[in-house]
């Protein structure tokens, strides 16, 4: 049997070069040749194994460019909030956030500003806080009626606002205030069995060993 090889295709069209043990002979291409159509499949073969190689290769390289992209966010991100947190804590700036529509509220602490008794915990949104600081009296927001809140406009305990404390996270508020004017004492809504206006919202102490609660004498 003789041993056919296939030299460099010749420029003529329909044509290849057949190399037998001592010369190359042109031969006539014909659909479903063995010789041609083994070297086409290896040819074949070698491009579609190239091109996968080429995706992968791609593939690879925009999970790293992705990965890359989401590490440097992240590291922004980062610094953005440390930033932030350390512009918090030393500024000088008052930076309270009400939210874009000013609704958001605000945890407020309230505290007599001579014996240092906590009174009352509320809450305060952008108008409460500053109707509280143009009048200089308590406003609060009240979440159970949804609406604002001017402490002492009903029981008449109303209540002077002399200094405001803010953490150092800016996102809760400490009150420092002092009753005045014919107020009839007290700060809670709920009354002593003598009538009066308890002088505190924290009257009672919840016993630990028991999970029951016990009115304190103030």
């Amino acid at each position: 049997m003789r041993n056919y090889q296939t030299s460099p295709f010749s420029k003529e069209k329909g044509f290849c070069y057949v190399k037998t043990k001592r010369f190359f002979y042109k031969r006539r291409v014909k659909m479903g040749d063995p010789l041609v159509s083994v070297t086409w499949w290896k040819l074949l073969i070698v491009i579609v194994v190239f091109l996968v190689f080429v995706l992968l290769v791609l593939e690879e390289s925009r999970f790293e460019e992705n990965s890359n992209r989401r590490r440097k966010e992240r590291t922004v991100k980062q610094r953005t909030i440390n930033h932030c947190e350390e512009e918090t804590e030393e500024t000088s700036e008052v930076r309270l956030n009400f939210g874009k529509d000013g609704k958001k509220l605000i945890p407020v602490a309230v505290q007599d500003a001579d014996t240092k008794t906590v009174l009352l915990l509320g809450s305060t949104n952008q108008e409460a806080f500053r109707q509280a600081c143009d009048t200089r009296e308590l406003w609060l927001y009240s979440k159970s009626r949804s609406t604002l809140w001017h402490k002492g406009a009903t029981s008449g305990c109303r209540f002077r606002v002399e200094h405001i404390r803010i953490n150092c996270d800016q996102n809760s508020l400490l009150y420092l205030v002092r009753p005045y004017g014919d107020s009839p004492g007290g700060v809670c809504h709920a009354k002593d069995p003598d009538g009066h206006f308890y002088e505190t919202c924290f009257y009672r102490e919840i016993d630990i060993s028991t999970m029951r609660l016990s009115f304190i004498l103030l």
